[in-house]
């Protein structure tokens, strides 16, 4: 499997180009197909945290996931375990963090025309990203902002990462594909 990285390589004709031998396009989430209108994700939990009046959330949130992530024996966590390390006070927060992450993302439109290439030349779609959040929210988010895929695996569903190379492995077995039939595309050599 080839990993191309999009920042990189800018220019869409040449990633074209890349990609053009290949039957599956495996793509990244967050960077790659869709972007937040934040210049860091953890402004997520400082905008929650001011929402609540609570200015304490933010460094709770990044910390209860860092803690959870060093002793969890899987190599990825969800959204539910770490509300339920947050405790009670906080379950009303993470519907809230979900509507707020639903609000700030929006489709990278520096990649759609990429996406919208793969489609008109009828290569299957993969979808592969790190992520703790639901699978079925992130279907729902790229399904509202255009992009149809014909697999996806999300880390926080199979328990293992891209970073690690477990969920590449995940994807090439459940598809029954070669990894010479499958380029990725994504925004970080070492999380892609």
């Amino acid at each position: 499997m080839i990993q191309l990285d999009v920042l990189r390589e800018r220019s869409p004709d040449k990633i074209m180009g890349k990609i053009a031998p290949y039957s599956y396009v495996s793509f990244d989430i967050f960077d790659t197909l869709l972007k937040r209108d934040v210049l860091h994700p953890n402004t997520v939990f400082q905008i929650l945290g001011q929402k609540y009046k609570d200015s304490s959330f933010a460094l709770k949130r990044i910390d209860v996931e860092r803690d959870l992530r060093q002793k969890s024996h899987k190599e990825e966590i969800t959204l539910n375990e770490i509300y339920e390390e947050l405790g009670q006070k906080y379950q009303s927060y993470k519907k809230r963090e979900l509507e707020l992450e639903a609000r700030l993302l929006h489709r990278n439109l520096e990649i759609y025309p990429i996406y919208q290439y793969c489609k008109e030349k009828g290569k299957k779609i993969i979808i592969t990203s790190d992520m703790y959040l639901p699978e079925q929210f992130l279907r729902n988010i790229l399904h509202e902002q255009g992009f149809d895929f014909d697999f996806c695996f999300i880390s926080s569903s199979w328990g293992v990462q891209k970073v690690t190379g477990n969920l590449f492995k995940k994807m090439l077995s459940t598809v029954n594909i070669s990894p010479k039939d499958v380029i990725h595309v994504g925004d970080s050599v070492r999380g892609d």
